[in-house]
C-alpha cells in the first residue's frame, strides 16, 4: 500500500505565488469597487446640485410672484389715491362755491 502525498494547495485557495503577486483577481475587484464608489459619489453630487438648483428656481419663481403681487397692490393703491384726490378736489371746489352762494356780499378777490 502506497501513500500518495497530496499538495496542501486546494483549488479554492490561492497559491503562495499568487499571494506574493497580489492576486490578480483581488486587484480587479478593488479597482471595480473604487470605480463604483466614484460613480456613486458622482451620482450623489449631481443629485445634490440638481436639488439645490431646483430649490433656487422655485424660490426665484415665488419671489417673482410676490413682487408681481406687490406691484399690483401698489398700482391699485395709486389708483385709489388718485380717485381720493379727485374727490377731495371736487369737494373743495364745491365747498368754495357753496360758501360764495351763502355769503354773496363777500367778494372773493383774494385781498383782505
Amino acid at each position: 500500500m502506497t501513500l500518495e502525498l497530496k499538495p496542501k494547495y486546494c483549488s479554492h485557495k490561492r497559491s503562495i505565488i499568487d499571494r506574493m503577486n497580489g492576486g490578480g483577481n483581488n486587484t480587479k475587484k478593488k479597482k471595480r469597487s473604487q470605480r463604483l464608489l466614484l460613480l456613486l459619489a458622482l451620482a450623489l453630487g449631481v443629485a445634490m446640485v440638481s436639488v439645490m438648483l431646483l430649490t433656487k428656481l422655485r424660490q426665484g419663481r415665488v419671489l417673482g410672484l410676490l413682487l408681481q403681487d406687490q406691484e399690483r397692490e401698489i398700482s391699485a393703491l395709486q389708483l385709489v389715491l388718485l380717485e381720493e384726490r379727485k374727490l377731495e378736489g371736487n369737494e373743495n371746489e364745491m365747498g368754495e362755491h357753496e360758501i360764495q352762494q351763502l355769503h354773496p356780499e363777500k367778494p372773493d378777490d383774494g385781498a383782505h
